[in-house]
C-alpha cells in the first residue's frame, strides 16, 4: 500500500485494510489533509516511513502494526493530532512525531535505532515518554527540541552517543537527566532551558559541548569535565575544542572544572 491515497488531499472516509496483509504503507496517505481518523493498521505492516506524513486533520490513531519497525516521518506534520496508542513503539522513530504540535499523552518507546528529531516541535507535550532501558549507538539529535512544556525529563539510556540539541528550547525544564557515559556530542544540548538550576554531570569523554547551556538563565550550578589543550591549526594558539560559548548569556553559575589540564 506504499503511496496508495497520496495526496489525496479531499479523502474524508477511512479505508478498510484487509486483516491479513503484510507489507509496507510508506507514504500511503502522504498529504491527506481531509482525513480525520486513520484506519485500523494490519498488524502485518512492517514499514510505515511518511505514512500518514502532512495529514493535518488527524486526531485520531486506533493502533499501531506489531510487526512495524520504520516509523520515520510516520506523522511528522500531524498538527490535529492529540493522542496515539502508549505502546509498542520501537525501532527507526525518527521525526515519528515531529511538528505534532498538539500532541499531549503517555509514549512508551520499547527499542530505537534512531530518535533524530522524534519529538521536534511537539509544543503541548507535558507527558514524560518512556525510552528504552538500553541502546546501541543511539542518536537522540533535537529528539526533544523545543517541547515547551515538557517539565520533567526521561531517563536517558546508557548506550546513547549523540545529544546534539536535544532538550534545546525545553524553557519548562527543571531538572536534567542523568547522562550516560557514552554520550560524546552535548552541543546546545540545554540551548535556552531557561528554568534549568543545576547542570547535569557532563561524561569526561564528552568532547562537543559548545553552547550547552546558552541563554539558561536560572542555571546556579555546573562541573565540567576539562580535556586537554588543543592547538588551532590556523592560528597557533591553545584552545578547547568544542567548548565554545558553554554559558553564553547565562549569569556566572558555581562551576567546577575538573579532569585533565
Amino acid at each position: 500500500f506504499d503511496s496508495t491515497f497520496q495526496g489525496c488531499s479531499s479523502l474524508t472516509y477511512t479505508p478498510i485494510f484487509p486483516s491479513n496483509y503484510t507489507g509496507t504503507m510508506k507514504k500511503c496517505f502522504y498529504g491527506c489533509k481531509s482525513l480525520t481518523t486513520a484506519p485500523v493498521i494490519p498488524n502485518g505492516v512492517n514499514d510505515m516511513g511518511g505514512a500518514f506524513q502532512g495529514c493535518t486533520a488527524l486526531t485520531t490513531v486506533p493502533n499501531i502494526p506489531s510487526a512495524c519497525t520504520n516509523y520515520n516521518s510516520t506523522f511528522y506534520g500531524c498538527t490535529s493530532l492529540v493522542t496515539v496508542p502508549s505502546d509498542g513503539w520501537k525501532g527507526n522513530m525518527g521525526s515519528t512525531f515531529n511538528q505534532c504540535d498538539k500532541l499531549n499523552c503517555q509514549i512508551n518507546i520499547e527499542s530505537a535505532t534512531n530518535l533524530h528529531y522524534t519529538f521536534y516541535k511537539c509544543y503541548a507535550l507535558a507527558y514524560t515518554p518512556s525510552l528504552p532501558s538500553k541502546a546501541t549507538n543511539l542518536e537522540m539529535v533535537s529528539c526533544f527540541q523545543n517541547c515547551s512544556s515538557l517539565v520533567t525529563p526521561p531517563v536517558i539510556p546508557e548506550g546513547v552517543t549523540n545529544m546534539n540539541s536535544t532538550f534545546n528550547g525545553c524553557y519548562k525544564l527543571t531538572q536534567a537527566p542523568t547522562i550516560p557515559n557514552s554520550v560524546t556530542n552535548m552541543g546546545y544540548c540545554f540551548y535556552d532551558c531557561t528554568s534549568l538550576t543545576t547542570a547535569p554531570k557532563i561524561p569526561s569523554n564528552c568532547r562537543v559541548i559548545n553552547n550547552i547551556f546558552h541563554n539558561c538563565t536560572s542555571l546556579k550550578t555546573a562541573t565540567i569535565p576539562l580535556t586537554k589543550m588543543g592547538v588551532n591549526p590556523n592560528t597557533g594558539d591553545n584552545y578547547l575544542p568544542y567548548y565554545q560559548n558553554v554559558f553564553f548569556n547565562t549569569p556566572t553559575p558555581d562551576i567546577t572544572w575538573e579532569g585533565e589540564r
